[in-house]
């Protein structure tokens, strides 16, 4: 399986970062077609708004 995370801050404030999240994960799936196994990918992608001294 692979998986992978893209973080990307973005200063909205003074005291503000907005994080946008991307999480991509891929794994071999159980159906072959011809000799071939597929690919299964899960993906989700969020946006988190941080506050100074809110972690």
């Amino acid at each position: 399986a692979v998986l992978s995370l893209k973080v990307t801050p973005e200063v909205v404030a003074k005291d503000a970062v907005n994080l946008s999240l991307e999480l991509n994960q891929d794994k071999i799936g159980q159906l072959v077609v011809n000799g071939v196994p597929t690919i299964d990918t899960r993906k989700i992608h969020t946006q988190v708004l941080v506050h100074d001294n809110e972690t």
